[in-house]
């Protein structure tokens, strides 16, 4: 009687989209291997997906956040598959940053393979220490990324301000107790918010 067999799942290059959908759901709760073969799989999404429909996909198809999928690629394009095994996934993530040096990442690495069993925290440390201009630029990026998030956080109070202001200017304009000279003023005063509206968001 002949023995039954599993039949094996195609190589990565080899998948469907919707297979790639289904295989990510079944790994997110494998650790290491399952975030290097995530990261593979993603990256294969976005190449094959036109410009713009990545992020729209992972969001809609994986069981993790866009952030977490980029993490993950990272891993599988700065880590070989025989390396991920020396380290968490924390460290993983955290040595596959763009902001970690190159020099550091392959040290770490070199002296993983030699047996040397290094915990997350010295990487921490190391990364801190070592990698300080980049932790400096990584930093600033993130006041930057503040910074714009506040700003159009006030461009939206400013408009909801505005268009509040303007229907109220809109329903006194017309009101019978004004005069045509407080109508005329009432009207000149929506033309310029409309105007300071359009200059705002025109320089954005």
């Amino acid at each position: 009687m002949a023995k039954s067999s599993k039949s094996k799942k195609p190589a990565v290059k080899n998948m469907s989209i919707e297979d790639i959908r289904d295989e990510i759901n079944s790994l997110s709760r494998i650790r290491r291997r399952g975030i290097y073969k995530t990261g593979k799989m993603l990256r294969k999404v976005k190449k094959e997906l036109p410009h713009g429909e990545f992020i729209p996909w992972v969001k809609n198809n994986c069981p993790f956040s866009y952030q977490s999928g980029s993490n993950y690629m990272r891993v599988s394009t700065v880590f070989k598959s025989s390396e991920i095994k020396y380290f968490s996934t924390k460290s993983l993530i955290l040595l596959a940053r763009k902001s970690t040096p190159e020099d550091i990442r392959k040290e770490i690495i070199s002296e993983a393979k030699e047996g040397v069993v290094i915990p997350d925290k010295e990487i921490r440390e190391r990364l801190k220490i070592d990698g300080s201009k980049s932790t400096e630029e990584a930093q600033t990026s993130d006041a930057e990324s503040l910074k714009a998030l506040r700003a159009t956080q006030n461009i939206s109070f400013f408009g909801i301000a505005v268009d509040a202001l303007i229907k109220t200017t809109q329903q006194f304009e017309w009101s019978s107790e004004l005069t045509d000279e407080e109508r005329d003023k009432l009207k000149n005063i929506k033309d310029m918010l409309f105007e300071g509206v359009n200059e705002c968001f025109s320089n954005i």
